[in-house]
């Protein structure tokens, strides 16, 4: 309701109403009609929430796109927003970022001497090997972090327990990279928030579209729930644990 969304009589009032209602489908005009409103409710709610990520940018969907079609156009116009601001920014390795660094992979909970060079090395390689006592463009910038993210990503996927907990340093870095990158560009701070908070939005709104059962992109509140769950990327799932994931 608060997407805009106007539930069938069943789905509001629920338990005996809502049974009512799902026998009362298979009924022929009473249940076109019911079956027809559940779906207009299903599309409805994918509009409300691709276009709660669009409204961090100022836009929204038009009127007749939905499934494929929709998260198509809320990808590519998200995607123009971050180029464009992207191409106002730069980024620099400066002594405060250099010791953030430092003090996320401190902090973060790596035991042995082996996964503190593991992290180290990634770090290294993926990121600090880049800069070469330059300034990088927001692009240059944007590449680091999307590897950084990816590789963080896989090692939270890993069946080891060590590896997770490097993924999870990983982010911490990352962390400290996009808080310097505002830091360093305090004018365009605010477009960076809005743009990135519509880009994570549209991160699970593509996993929900992809679910097994999101016919034609279509996705269910359920598969959205769960969509939620898989873009957790807290070590052990900790923030949909705790209900604080993206989205949920």
């Amino acid at each position: 309701i608060d997407l805009g969304i106007t539930p069938t009589t069943g789905q509001i009032l629920g338990k005996g109403a809502k049974s009512l209602e799902s026998f009362a489908q298979y009924m022929p005009v009473i249940g076109t009609a019911i079956q027809d409103a559940r779906q207009r409710t299903v599309f409805d709610f994918n509009k409300g929430i691709i276009n709660k990520a669009l409204d961090r940018i100022n836009t929204k969907l038009p009127a007749d796109v939905i499934g494929r079609d929709a998260i198509k156009y809320a990808s590519d116009t998200v995607s123009d927003a971050y180029d464009d601001v992207l191409n106002k920014i730069n980024f620099e390795l400066d002594f405060n970022t250099s010791s953030n660094i430092l003090g996320a992979l401190n902090k973060a909970n790596l035991l042995s001497p082996q996964q503190r060079q593991a992290a180290i090395d990634y770090v290294n390689n993926i990121a600090l090997s880049k800069f070469s006592g330059r300034k990088l463009t927001g692009q240059e910038y944007k590449a680091i972090e999307s590897d950084l993210r990816k590789k963080a990503s896989g090692l939270l996927s890993s069946t080891t327990e060590a590896e997770r907990e490097i993924g999870d340093a990983l982010f911490g870095v990352l962390g400290e990279f996009k808080k310097s990158l505002y830091s360093q560009n305090q004018k365009l701070t605010p477009q960076l928030r809005r743009v990135d908070s519509a880009y994570a939005d549209m991160s699970v709104i593509k996993l929900a579209a992809a679910n097994s059962g999101a016919e034609n992109g279509v996705f269910t509140p359920k598969q959205f729930s769960t969509a939620v769950r898989q873009g957790d990327k807290t070590l052990r799932k900790s923030a949909f644990a705790k209900g604080t994931a993206r989205s949920q």
